[in-house]
């Protein structure tokens, strides 16, 4: 992975005033290499915490997809996700949409092809067989889970996430990856689901 530096920061963290009151300077003698000074300040201290001081605009290159679908933004934090691309094995570009994007703005992580919290309540309705008209996951929502095999719910789930992923139009590209990791999801979860069920029935 690598960053590269499109747009800089408007202002710096410390104007050319402040540190000229801080250093007692009251001539402009020396203003452009005050003001050179902190912008040299600034980057060490970015480039140390690995994180922008000041809203800034930066372009990450992956030579892969990760295979956990979690993407760490360096430098952080993330303030805004503008514009996605990847590439196919002969090379040629596809636009992703932004909005399959999940932005975690407090750890700087983006969860990619993710379809968000909203959609989540309703996937949950729908393979409960409930009314999808809310993603609200009421105390109704709770009781069917309860009520049904969580190895059924699970399989639900993870078949509709693969339907989902099929009809996007990156499938092509990314579609043997994502089913991997969709089948290996729902084998580990109905795994850790039915090892539950023999440790309640032991007890």
């Amino acid at each position: 992975m690598s960053s590269k530096l499109l747009t800089g920061p408007a202002v710096e963290p410390l104007s050319l005033d402040e540190a000229k009151t801080f250093l007692r300077v009251e001539h402009s003698d020396d203003d452009q290499v005050i003001g050179a000074l902190i912008a040299s300040a600034r980057m060490h201290v970015e480039a140390q915490a690995k994180i922008a001081l000041i809203t800034q605009s930066w372009r990450m290159v992956f030579d892969c997809w990760p295979h956990h679908g979690r993407i760490v933004v360096r430098p952080g934090p993330l303030k805004a996700l503008s514009a996605v691309r990847v590439y196919d094995i002969d090379g040629n570009p596809h636009i992703v949409d932004t909005q399959a994007f999940v932005p975690d703005f407090g750890a700087s992580t983006l969860y990619g092809v993710n379809s968000g919290l909203g959609r989540s309540g309703k996937v949950l309705r729908r393979a409960l067989k409930l009314p999808d008209n809310s993603s609200a996951v009421t105390e109704a929502v709770i009781a069917a889970t309860r009520s049904i095999d969580p190895r059924l719910l699970i399989v639900a789930i993870c078949d509709e996430r693969l339907h989902f992923l099929q009809s996007l139009k990156t499938w092509t590209v990314f579609g043997a990856g994502w089913g991997r990791r969709v089948a290996d999801v729902k084998s580990a979860a109905v795994a850790m689901a039915a090892d539950a069920r023999v440790v309640a029935h032991g007890k």
